[in-house]
């Protein structure tokens, strides 16, 4: 590359026109190795004897990229002048007219290619072997595919509208001017090329948030990654507000998607669960309901199809497991006044229905209804006791509404039956299979069971009653 050059005197210190006077930082005087030649590309260094100092640029020396590029204007030995557009020669004839022009990996020199870092100073004049570039150091911080070494990017260092090709930032921020479409544009990305690399093992690896008030927050620490939400809002709605809208006549879509995988092998204890939900009340509520989990009611358009509040795929072993609730923390309520409060069936084959409504409650059982175990008695020609809990000597424990009791002896014994308080509501129907009479206590005296007859107690809660038929 070249210019016509003219030799600037040390005396010379007025800048003029386009250019600044300025020292060679690396001059030695008789060698020329040394001197700055014309439409070399400098960058500022610092100061020497009131006078600013300048070294060669080049696109692989960072601290010099930290300030403002130049132009040389004609050869600088030990003083000479600098200017910020020139029109430089070099060979151009790998290029076209308006090809971008890069600061060289060596040192002061112009390229057609980029360099270790990307720095736009020019475009080609004229393409030719003895070609020409106009360049302009403006570019460095405004050109798509430039470098820009700064502490603050903004409307200050990229002109508003650039776009920076292959950005790389350093203990820097993005500070977005008001009125734009979006303040980062990946459309035109492939696959992979939008990704965001955050810092591994760290309590806050990115955020979304305002000064105060932090909306997401995504926690890369080695034990217990994640995503986080947490914030304060006094507004109806949701802290994580999914819609999915499927358009398609039979795939299936989910608005969340949730799966818990598990890696370890033989796990031992602990649970998995691919949904976690907890509510946190106050001592002073007075009401309102806190729910883990709320199905709102749906949007019905009208067709043949049908809503489901909870729909439970093959392979579980358990529906609901409730095993850890207290006594009353596992209560179903149901709605009042209903025909059909609560049912179970099969499609449209009903089992059980549960009517609400006003006056006429009950437990409709629509099958037949299938007693449970049978509970047997051996009396072994002794007095004898049912119980409900673990049985000793001369005691049966009550599995099963029907008790076929044998007193096995000559004479009459006496059953006696479980304590009345813990039997509310409860109606056993008692055969006697053997060939003597058994007694039981009840409120109005003493219940005799004779050799094929059967009894019925019924229980209160506080005594039992009872009466006896004959079998056939």
């Amino acid at each position: 590359m070249g210019m016509k050059t003219t030799r600037l005197e040390a005396d010379r210190t007025v800048n003029h026109l386009a250019a600044r006077f300025v020292k060679n930082e690396g001059f030695t005087d008789g060698d020329s190795t040394t001197y700055i030649t014309s439409g070399s590309m400098v960058a500022i260094t610092g100061l020497s004897g009131g006078f600013v100092t300048v070294s060669k640029a080049d696109a692989n020396g960072a601290a010099k990229l930290r300030n403002f590029l130049w132009v040389a204007k004609d050869e600088i030995r030990d003083y000479g002048a600098i200017t910020r557009w020139a029109e430089v020669s070099m060979d151009t004839s790998a290029g076209a007219i308006g090809d971008l022009v890069y600061l060289s990996d060596t040192a002061g020199g112009l390229s057609l290619t980029a360099g270790t870092n990307v720095i736009v100073v020019g475009k080609v004049l004229v393409a030719a072997t003895a070609g020409t570039v106009e360049v302009d150091c403006s570019l460095a911080s405004t050109t798509p595919g430039s470098t820009i070494v700064t502490d603050i990017i903004s409307e200050a260092t990229a002109a508003a509208g650039v776009t920076v090709d292959g950005l790389r930032i350093k203990d820097a921020t993005i500070n977005p001017v008001a009125g734009g479409a979006a303040w980062a544009d990946l459309s035109a990305c492939a696959t992979g090329e939008a990704d965001t690399i955050v810092g591994a093992n760290l309590a806050s690896a990115w955020a979304i948030r305002t000064a105060a008030l932090t909306y997401l927050d995504l926690v890369s620490t080695t034990a217990t990654p994640g995503l986080v939400t947490t914030f304060t809002r006094t507004g109806v709605g949701a802290a994580l507000d999914a819609t999915m809208s499927l358009n398609h006549a039979t795939n299936a879509g989910q608005g969340i998607a949730s799966h818990a995988v598990q890696l370890t092998t033989a796990r031992t204890s602990g649970t998995l669960a691919a949904v976690q939900a907890k509510t946190t009340s106050l001592a002073g509520d007075a009401g309102g309901t806190y729910a883990d989990f709320s199905a709102l009611a749906p949007t019905d358009g009208g067709g043949t199809n049908t809503h489901v509040a909870l729909l439970v795929g093959a392979g579980h072993d358990v529906l609901i497991d409730a095993s850890a609730a207290a006594t009353g923390e596992s209560d179903i309520v149901i709605g009042d006044n209903l025909a059909s409060a609560f049912e179970i069936r099969e499609a449209a084959n009903v089992y059980l229905t549960v009517v609400t409504t006003n006056d006429v409650e009950k437990l409709a059982v629509k099958k037949i209804l299938a007693n449970p175990e049978v509970t047997t008695i051996d009396m072994a020609d002794a007095a004898h006791a049912l119980v409900l809990g673990t049985a000793g000597a001369a005691q049966t424990k009550l599995v099963g509404n029907i008790v076929l009791c044998d007193a096995n002896s000559t004479g009459t014994e006496a059953l006696t039956l479980p304590t009345a308080a813990n039997c509310d509501g409860v109606c056993l129907d008692i055969v006697n299979t053997g060939g003597e009479d058994i007694t039981i206590a009840v409120q109005n005296g003493s219940l005799v069971i004779s050799t094929t007859e059967i009894g019925r107690v019924i229980c209160d809660g506080t005594q039992w009653w009872g009466s006896v038929g004959k079998l056939t």
